[in-house]
């Protein structure tokens, strides 16, 4: 009996003892947030609080989500192509210690309403012209009110500020925007600013040369802005 006692007060201290290392173990690495969600194409850093941060090394589980480097004590994960969640796992050479890192990565998709831009216009020696040029841009800015994104079937619903609509079909790669509608071809440079704002970015300047070919017109470029309605 006195036997069967000792053997279980052993194992119970064992168990007490490893799960006290294993919270030990779990509290050497510190990181400044164990979770990111960023933007298809973005980056996001996380620093790295524990000591000794040269002897970590980190893979993904899913390279074609997001994958992730370090450089000192600063973890940078790059988010990919596609859309998704993944794990990635940071190591501690050291002593085989294993922390996980939550990445979500989103891409363009749901409903975005229109909130302003602005118009550059670069022209040599026409002040008559070019403020023809940014009436005529920043009316086209104005015409739309709200666009919707479906990232499964890639259909595009535009909604303009004269209550009509126009469906049509859009494609998103490295950071770029095609949208297609109305027997029209729109091309945009895409930059997330935070979760909830994007801006687009088109260049006018072949189109508007064309328009004026007796006007030396060097750039004409819109940045639209959106806020995100709903997912």
């Amino acid at each position: 009996m006195k036997k069967s006692l000792s053997a279980i007060f052993l194992i119970a201290s064992i168990f007490t003892i490893s799960c006290q290392n294993q919270h030990e173990v779990d509290n050497k690495i510190q990181l400044s947030k164990e979770e990111v969600t960023i933007w298809i194409g973005q980056k996001a850093n996380i620093r790295i609080l524990s000591a000794g941060s040269s002897t970590f090394t980190i893979k993904s589980e899913n390279d074609q989500i997001a994958r992730a480097d370090i450089i000192g004590d600063v973890i940078t994960i790059t988010a990919r192509e596609n859309e998704g969640i993944v794990n990635l796992v940071l190591t501690n050479k050291f002593d085989e210690i294993n922390k996980t890192i939550r990445v979500y990565v989103k891409t363009l998709s749901g409903a975005w309403k229109a909130t302003g831009g602005n118009v550059k216009v670069d022209i040599d020696n026409n002040e008559g012209v070019k403020e023809t040029i940014e009436e005529e841009v920043l009316t086209l800015i104005s015409k739309i009110h709200s666009v919707g994104f479906d990232n499964t079937t890639h259909k595009l619903t535009v909604f303009t500020t004269d209550h009509l609509k126009y469906y049509g079909t859009y494609s998103f790669k490295n950071m770029l925007l095609e949208m297609s509608y109305i027997n029209r071809i729109e091309k945009y440079s895409v930059c997330f600013l935070g979760e909830r704002n994007i801006q687009l970015k088109q260049d006018l300047t072949d189109l508007f040369a064309k328009k004026y070919p007796n006007i030396k017109v060097n750039k004409v470029e819109i940045d639209r802005l959106f806020t995100y309605i709903s997912f």
